[in-house]
């Protein structure tokens, strides 16, 4: 992944990409609770991104 304007949100996508911590597991369980209960999994990918945003911050 090339390094491009802005650098701080470059930045970022390449921690969360490449961390290897349980950081990535709140949006991860979000899609599959989803997908448990019989929900579309494309729905669940806004609450998941949410997730992954407040993590990051």
């Amino acid at each position: 992944m090339p390094l491009k304007y802005p650098e701080l949100i470059h930045e970022a996508m390449r921690y969360s990409l490449l961390a290897k911590s349980p950081k990535r597991a709140p949006p991860v369980m979000c899609v599959a609770a989803c997908e448990l209960f019989g929900g579309d999994r494309a729905a669940a990918f806004p609450t998941a991104c949410a997730l992954e945003m407040d993590f990051n911050l």
